[in-house]
């Protein structure tokens, strides 16, 4: 559900800390890997939300099918 996938990112943000260094503050490593684990959220919950829509178009079709058919 996407709801619960905008909870799991909405998470990670809120507990999001980089690496620290001594010279130029954040670990640059660091921060790319956990842009690309965000990155990862984001496309389950873009995947979680167009397996809703074309089940919901799916069902919309066999609806309109089962009606022509009556």
């Amino acid at each position: 559900m996407i709801k619960g996938d905008l909870e799991n990112i909405s998470n990670y943000l809120k507990d999001l800390k980089f690496k620290k260094k001594l010279i130029n503050g954040i670990d640059e490593e660091d921060v790319w890997h956990k842009l690309d684990l965000l990155e990862k959220e984001y496309e389950k919950a873009y995947q979680s939300l167009l397996d809703k829509s074309n089940a919901l178009l799916e069902e919309k079709d066999a609806t309109i099918e089962r009606l022509l058919k009556k």
